[in-house]
């Protein structure tokens, strides 16, 4: 099960069943199409580390989601 919170956000934390590694971008993609929710620009975060969407998320991950914030 991989945990992902989505943080700044009004957002649940959701819980999924990952039996076999996938990549962040594609399990992302999977749960804005279940869930409904289109995530825009994010920040994704493990073990207090940033990661990219190219990175193998594995069962027992928490993944935190902060949206990309900009300006100028």
């Amino acid at each position: 099960m991989v945990t992902i919170r989505f943080k700044l956000s009004d957002r649940d934390d959701i819980e999924i069943p990952l039996p076999e590694p996938e990549n962040l971008g594609d399990l992302l993609d999977r749960v804005s199409r279940e869930t409904g929710t289109e995530l825009g620009g994010y920040i994704a975060v493990r073990q207090g580390k940033v990661i990219a969407a190219h990175t193998a998320v594995e069962d027992q991950d928490v993944i935190e989601i902060f949206p990309a914030i900009s300006g100028g």
